[in-house]
């Protein structure tokens, strides 16, 4: 998914690495999935890629919404 919205972007490997302060083999693994990322990673990506985190991981972006359901003191209520 990285490489995927990297080539979105128009970003070369290098120019995300720089924009990470990484060097571009580093992030050659990662977009590869060759080594682990941290959460800071993560979100430099997120933020980077202008995505959420789920994003990154292959989650839509438009998944629909669950109904809310409100609590008061005696019952649960459904709003729908």
């Amino acid at each position: 998914m990285v490489k995927k919205f990297r080539h979105e972007r128009g970003l070369t490997q290098h120019q995300a690495a720089d924009a990470l302060h990484m060097d571009r083999s580093t992030y050659a693994y990662y977009e590869l999935v060759r080594t682990r990322m941290n959460i800071d990673l993560l979100i430099g990506l997120a933020r980077l890629y202008q995505v959420k985190l789920g994003e990154l991981f292959g989650e839509s972006a438009c998944r629909p919404r669950r109904p809310r359901r409100h609590c008061n003191r005696f019952f649960l209520i459904d709003q729908r």
